[in-house]
């Protein structure tokens, strides 16, 4: 299916990806609505999910919060690929079963709408391409992962977290 194929190939852009320490988000900020029909590449899951959440709220903004929860999906998959410690791996279904409770009942349905329909699939697959690969360091992934902690409490510095 091609959206499929085109989800693949962002996925495994890796050489496309320069994310340095440096170039680590803020806060854990929700992605503002207005942001949601043209989200950049230095959004993290944490970001995208909880802008989606908020977005979710209102018909109006479901456009916003449906691209947010997929790019948040999709840039979590690639931090799972690119995390060595698997035990940090679980961030992203946290993170999904955090919001679980807060997303609407209407929200869902928009959500298993656009998943369901070939257009749908499509306009996603668009913007998560315009999108482009992650362009952040996936810290809120590494600082909860084993490695981190137990480096930490022997008093050394982490090994290399990305592949």
């Amino acid at each position: 299916m091609r959206s499929q194929s085109c989800l693949l190939a962002i996925l495994l852009s890796s050489a496309l990806v320069t994310a340095r320490a440096e170039e680590r988000p803020a806060d854990a900020q929700p992605v503002p609505c207005s942001a949601g029909k043209a989200l950049g590449s230095r959004y993290t899951p944490v970001n995208l999910y909880l802008g989606a959440v908020e977005c979710a709220k209102q018909p109006a903004t479901f456009e916003a919060a449906t691209n947010m929860f997929v790019l948040a999906g999709v840039y979590g998959r690639y931090d799972i690929l690119r995390v060595k410690d698997e035990s940090a791996h679980q961030a992203v279904s946290v993170m999904r079963m955090a919001i679980d409770g807060h997303l609407s009942h209407a929200f869902r349905q928009h959500l298993r709408h656009m998943a369901g329909s070939e257009l749908g699939k499509l306009q996603l697959c668009a913007m998560v391409q315009r999108a482009g690969p992650p362009a952040y360091f996936p810290s809120y992934m590494v600082q909860h992962g084993l490695h981190s902690t137990q480096a930490a409490l022997h008093g050394r510095a982490p090994t290399s977290p990305l592949h």
